[in-house]
């Protein structure tokens, strides 16, 4: 999975082990939530982080987790997500930002998970997917210089931070 392929769906990324019992405990809920919105431009991603590869294979198959999975071992995709606590719940919209993030799992989670899932959902459905990324044309003349101020024009709103969505 590449962020190519996600570009224009609302993407939910879910950081567990299988040595963790509250993510364990929300496996249904995922579940769920993939069958839920399986037509929509939603994905579902499972980010493990600690296991060994046949336990986590193993689990991931008694489970019926089939939904996208990716092992993490390095915890590169666990460090550029900056997760400390698990389970760790990360949507990210259409365009790339971040629009919701929880740690831990509760009563209240499924249900808070999905409401966020669902407003994204919405939020794309009145605008549309964003375009797909096009290389630019190479310039016919030389880039003018780089302006030395870093602070942006004073008209210009502040957008939400994107985050970049790492290759999996």
């Amino acid at each position: 999975i590449d962020s190519d392929d996600l570009r224009g769906k609302v993407v939910l990324v879910d950081f567990w082990g299988t040595w963790c019992p509250p993510c364990r405990e929300s496996i249904p809920s995922l579940a769920n939530l993939a069958k839920k919105f399986a037509k929509e431009p939603f994905t579902l991603i499972s980010v493990d982080v600690g296991d060994e590869p046949g336990e986590w294979r193993a689990f991931i198959a008694k489970n019926k987790m089939t939904w996208p999975q990716h092992q993490d071992r390095a915890g590169k995709v666990q460090r550029a997500f900056q997760v400390r606590s698990f389970p760790t719940y990360v949507l990210i919209d259409a365009e790339g930002v971040v629009r919701y993030r929880s740690s831990g799992y509760g009563m209240e989670t499924g249900v808070a998970i999905e409401d966020a899932v669902k407003k994204s959902l919405k939020a794309l459905a009145k605008v549309g997917p964003p375009p797909k990324a096009q290389a630019a044309p190479a310039p016919a003349q030389p880039a003018p210089a780089a302006q030395t101020s870093s602070a942006p024009p004073a008209s210009e709103e502040k957008k939400p931070r994107e985050l970049p969505v790492p290759v999996l």
